[in-house]
Formats: C-alpha cells, structure tokens, sequence
C-alpha cells in the first residue's frame, strides 16, 4: 500500500525433498512460489504452492513425485514509513526559554518505518537535550540522532548539526566576593581559597544595567566531600537576587582546603 516498504522475505522451507524417476529428478533446476502483494498495510504469514521448473524456466510436471513439504510458509515483512521532523530539546535558564531562541539544524526531517502502531504514535524525534545555562549567546554543535526501538531510520541520517542563538538578551561580567558552602558533612571544616569569582549572568539589557555584584551569591556543594586536603569542585550555584529573568551561563569551580 502507499505509505508502507516490503522488507526482506523469509520463507520455509528453504529445500524440499522431491521422489521420484531419476530423470524427472534430473531435469528438475529450482522450486519456485509466487506471492501476490496488492495494498498490504501489514506482515502477512501465509502458505502457498510451488513449481518445479527446469533450467530454462519451464514448469515440470508434479505427477507421479512425492515431496517432504506441500506448500511454502512465506512471511512478508510489511513496514509503515513516516517523514517526521527534527525536534531540539531545550533546557530553560538564565533568563533564555524557546520564545527567544533561534534554532537551526541541517536536517529538519527523516523517514522511519516500523510497525503501524509504532510509528503511529511517533510525531517527532527529539534530539538534546541544550542546556540554555552552558552557553552565553550562541551554541554550535553535531547531535546523535536516536530512533526508539523497533524502528529504522530509512533516511540513514545519524546526526544532525545545531545552532541554538539567544536573541533579546544580553550578557555581562560580574566579580563576586559573597561566597559560601553548604552541605560539608560533620567532622570536616572548610577553608575557601578562592575569595573572588568571575561570573557571566545573561539577561534583559535593563535588567543587567540595574544589577551590582553585591546582588549576586556563590554557593558550593560540599556534600560529596570524603577526603581532606585542597579541593576544587565545580558543584557551584550562582544565585542572583534582585534581576527579574537574569542567571549565570557557564560553569564555575571554587577551591576549597578540607580538614578534619
């Protein structure tokens, strides 16, 4: 039928065993069935008849033979195709949300095929996800195209390449010296070594113009700490009080020295 693709036909047996005169025998090339296919929107098993025919295709008379096998289970592999588009999963944040960002990709669309009731319920392959955090105004990167299971990727596209650009907002640098730590487990104490960080917060334009340093706080995870001695860890939050749709992009480390 329109809109579905034959995969490859599987059949038993694959040799049946033929009695008779050696001369028939002799004469006798292959075995052959046909199938009819008109409209199949579905895999079909079915059970048909065979020919003997001769090596210039010429049908040998079945009279007077025996055989193993009457007939020929074939099973026809019928899959439904389907174009659905590309779809870039987006992590929201630091004042970037899908409303204001621009995504390109170099393919918007594949063809699957798999079962109906599979495909049927596909309407996108989604890719991603982008933290909106990791970057400040453009993302450029190769993303793996994965299909859920029991379904082929006709298209035989494996990746995509994505452009993610923020617009309506701006970015500026600020130094941070409000530092603090939560989380250190009992025994241990913690000196911090760094007492100044460079921070990138995005946002509106106006909002970043209204925004000090004193409205923005470093805050270190220590919760993971099992060991003493100087410690850089990257679980840092950065925490902005006071600017409406503005956050930090980026990642940031603090060192620490642990003791007990």
């Amino acid at each position: 039928a329109d809109g579905y693709m034959l995969g490859d036909v599987e059949y038993e047996p694959q040799t049946i065993t033929v009695r008779g005169p050696a001369s028939v025998l002799d004469s006798i090339d292959k075995v052959y069935a046909e199938v009819s296919l008109t409209d199949m929107d579905a895999t079909r098993t079915v059970d048909v008849p065979y020919l003997l025919l001769d090596a210039d295709g010429n049908e040998i008379s079945q009279e007077g033979l025996e055989f193993d096998f009457n007939t020929i289970s074939v099973t026809i592999p019928i899959s439904k195709m389907k174009d659905v588009p590309i779809y870039v999963t987006l992590i929201e944040g630091a004042g970037a949300t899908r409303e204001n960002t621009e995504i390109n990709r170099s393919v918007t669309s594949i063809t699957i095929a798999g079962e109906a009731s599979v495909v049927d319920g596909i309407n996108r392959i989604e890719v991603g996800p982008v933290d909106l955090t990791r970057f400040e105004l453009t993302y450029e990167d190769t993303l793996d195209i994965v299909l859920p299971n029991d379904v082929e990727n006709i298209s035989g596209i494996e990746e995509v390449d994505v452009t993610v650009e923020v617009t309506g907002l701006a970015v500026r640098d600020f130094v941070v010296t409000n530092i603090s730590s939560t989380g250190l487990p009992e025994g241990y104490s913690a000196e911090l070594m760094t007492h100044s960080l460079t921070v990138t917060i995005r946002g509106p334009e106006e909002a970043l113009s209204e925004l000090t340093s004193a409205n923005i706080r470093a805050v270190a995870d220590l919760s993971k700490t099992t060991a003493t001695g100087t410690m850089d860890t990257s679980n840092v939050d950065i925490e902005v009080d006071g600017a409406l749709n503005c956050g930090a992009v980026g990642t940031y480390r603090l060192t620490y020295d642990i003791s007990r």
